[in-house]
């Protein structure tokens, strides 16, 4: 076989192995994303969102952990930096548009976002999460029917690890289009706790405690909650679990002590409602009995933003000490932009490999 052919054949074969799909199919784009609210509505996004409003404390804060705080335009009062006093938000740049528990609130809502599309402070196409409150499917009504809002996404009730982690991983879609790290960090704290446990046969136990501030009265997660979806995600037992009672939290501080008595092992989950400390829900509640575990909940561990994850690690390091201990395990980073920048130079290198073949079968 002539010797120039040979060569340009060998050149061919080098070029048809550079990862140029990967550039490629990055230029071309991606295909649209679908999300699938809390009501089971489905919202289409051919690009991640400009502006968001996020009408509750937990979006607010999965927006901000996921890096696009300066995306949020508009919240409630839950979640301004001055309520929270959470340092995540201090650099929130947000309007403070009150509260959507009722529906009194509606027509001021309605009114300024109306105002700032005409201004262009506003797409119709922008996204608005609803959260926590029944009125919120009202809002979305008068957002969507009257003034034209195509992406009003509602989530009222989410009580699972799971629907934690797929409304971040949603959230993360809408304003970067793409699923963050933060959502694998998620996954892997899951499957970490899953692995260690497989094979035990003796499972913890737990019992949430809720903590009324208004009534200064206690009861027991009984189903339905984040705070017993982390003790069973965590391999835990809900001690307090009644098939019988439809509520989500029933008893009182005499069932405490009951289920206490009936498990001294068992791990005690205190409400971060609860404004005093452990001691004194010890001595006010167990009569000074030192001898049971009792964590109390950081408030965001019991709800649907990133750091339920954390919640979840602290739970099983509680109800599993010889097995978890430490941080949670996160992620390593990825190596994405690292791909499509080898992608780029392995195509350049190609191209001019190409050019000197082609000279090279030129000369006699």
């Amino acid at each position: 076989m002539n010797a120039k052919l040979i060569l340009l054949i060998s050149v061919l074969i080098l070029f048809s192995g550079l990862p140029i799909a990967a550039f490629s199919d990055v230029s071309d784009g991606a295909e649209p994303a679908v999300i699938t609210d809390g009501t089971g509505r489905t919202f289409v996004y051919n690009e991640p969102t400009e502006h968001i409003v996020t009408m509750g404390y937990a979006s607010t804060l999965t927006v901000a952990m996921l890096g696009e705080i300066d995306k949020i335009i508009a919240v409630d009062t839950y979640s301004t930096y001055e309520y929270t006093k959470d340092e995540r938000l201090k650099d929130l740049d947000a309007v403070n548009l009150g509260s959507i528990y009722a529906a009194s609130n509606n027509d001021k809502i309605v009114t300024q976002f109306a105002q700032w599309v005409q201004a262009g402070k506003m797409s119709l196409d922008d996204t608005i999460i609803l959260t926590a409150y029944s009125n919120a499917n009202v809002l979305r009504n008068l957002l969507m029917n009257e003034v034209g809002f195509t992406h009003v996404l509602i989530y009222l009730s989410i009580t699972t690890y799971e629907q934690i982690v797929d409304f971040v991983r949603s959230m993360s879609i809408i304003v970067t289009g793409e699923v963050s790290r933060i959502v694998d960090d998620m996954n892997l704290v899951k499957e970490t706790i899953d692995d260690r446990l497989e094979g035990i046969t003796e499972k913890a136990k737990g019992l949430g405690v809720w903590y009324t501030a208004s009534s200064g009265e206690f009861s027991v997660g009984n189903r339905g909650s984040i705070t017993v979806s982390l003790i069973e995600a965590a391999g835990g037992i809900n001690v307090a679990y009644n098939s019988s009672v439809s509520s989500s939290t029933y008893g009182d501080k005499s069932k405490i002590i009951q289920l206490v008595e009936a498990n001294p092992d068992v791990v005690i989950f205190l409400s971060a409602s609860y404004s005093k400390s452990v001691g004194d829900f010890r001595n006010e509640v167990l009569g000074g009995n030192s001898s049971v575990k009792i964590l109390l909940i950081d408030k965001n561990w019991n709800n649907y933003d990133p750091d339920a994850a954390e919640g979840l690690w602290a739970f099983a390091c509680a109800m599993y000490p010889d097995l978890f201990e430490g941080p949670a395990p996160h992620t390593e980073e990825s190596s994405g932009s690292n791909l499509l920048m080898f992608a780029a130079a392995g195509t350049a290198l190609a191209v001019v490999i190409l050019i000197a073949a082609y000279f090279l079968m030129r000369r006699p």
